[in-house]
């Protein structure tokens, strides 16, 4: 068997004792779970008393398959976890949750899993680390804005397949880490903005992004931050001299995903849909890149009123 390892951590701005209870109790886990948003729906079952040894939860669900956790031991620092997937693949691991009291107010999270493949699957072990490594930083993302805030301002709702419009756009390329896609898209959209400005494009467009290539094992993405446009209306040799490029998305199928809540925590929807994708066996279109449209302005509108729109091209 291949041992593999996962770290991640964040600070919180809450005192120890009060992240102890809340990780310790697994009857708030659905509130900041990173899987558990896939599906809303899911049956739970609780056993035993909260933060204290034996406690747990089984989960069988349509989308993020069965399985159970449960508190092996607990101290003022850490709670120790034993973890079982039954479904899709049987799985064991064991888990931890570190606390570091930094002050009176303030606490550093850490999420730590140790979990082993079958030998023959040891080139996988990377992959496989840098997914659940995504997984545990959306968690707690979430995590810190629930105990620092008492919510999570984070919806995704599954549409369903849809038919997509095609549609024109102008736009940046770049590639950036999937945790730092939100500071490119900052830098990115006013930059684009002002170079439709300057080329007399009609303002009436709508910011998307494209995702062209996702490297898991790096954890990072080639984008395409972009405005639609009518094709008329732009001359494609004066934006290719400020680097800004065109190009066009078909009409096809698509599965959609309409997130409600704050960018941070976008990667929700993301592995929402990516879930559904393997749950009813659909397949990715392998020529349309998956895209997000923005809704709304947030300059103007609160975080957990702001709507994206995902769609995940198929074949």
């Amino acid at each position: 068997m291949t041992t593999f390892n996962v770290r991640e951590s964040i600070e919180i701005a809450r005192p120890r004792a009060d992240l102890h209870h809340i990780i310790g109790d697994y009857n708030q886990w659905p509130v900041w779970s990173p899987w558990l948003c896939a599906e809303p729906a899911c049956p739970l079952t609780f056993h035993g008393e909260a933060g204290v040894a034996g406690h747990g939860y089984d989960w069988k669900g349509k989308v993020v398959g069965s399985g159970e956790m449960r508190l092996r031991s607990v101290s003022t620092d850490a709670l120790e976890m034993d973890l079982l997937f039954l479904t899709p693949w049987k799985s064991e691991a064991s888990v931890t949750f570190e606390l570091e009291e930094l002050s009176d107010n303030k606490t550093r999270v850490s999420w730590l899993m140790t979990s082993k493949l079958p030998f023959f699957m040891f080139f996988m072990k990377s992959m496989f680390a840098s997914m659940i490594g995504m997984d545990y930083r959306r968690g707690l993302t979430m995590l810190k804005e629930y105990a620092e805030t008492g919510k999570v301002a984070s919806l995704a709702q599954v549409d369903g397949i849809v038919d997509i419009e095609p549609m024109t756009y102008m736009g940046i390329k770049g590639t950036a880490p999937i945790a730092k896609l939100g500071e490119a898209m900052g830098e990115a959209f006013p930059k684009l903005e002002a170079i439709a400005s300057k080329n007399s494009i009609s303002n009436d467009y709508s910011p998307i992004a494209l995702y062209t290539k996702m490297n898991v094992k790096a954890a990072e993405s080639d984008y395409i931050a972009a405005l639609t446009t009518d094709s008329a209306n732009i001359n494609t040799s004066e934006l290719a001299k400020e680097q800004v490029t065109t190009g066009s998305i078909e009409a096809g199928r698509a599965l959609k995903i309409t997130h409600t809540g704050s960018y941070n925590n976008l990667g929700n929807a993301w592995s929402t849909g990516m879930m559904h994708m393997r749950a009813q066996k659909l397949k990715k279109s392998r020529n349309q890149p998956p895209f997000e449209l923005y809704i709304n302005d947030p300059e103007s509108t609160p975080d957990e009123q702001l709507v994206t729109e995902i769609y995940l091209p198929l074949r």
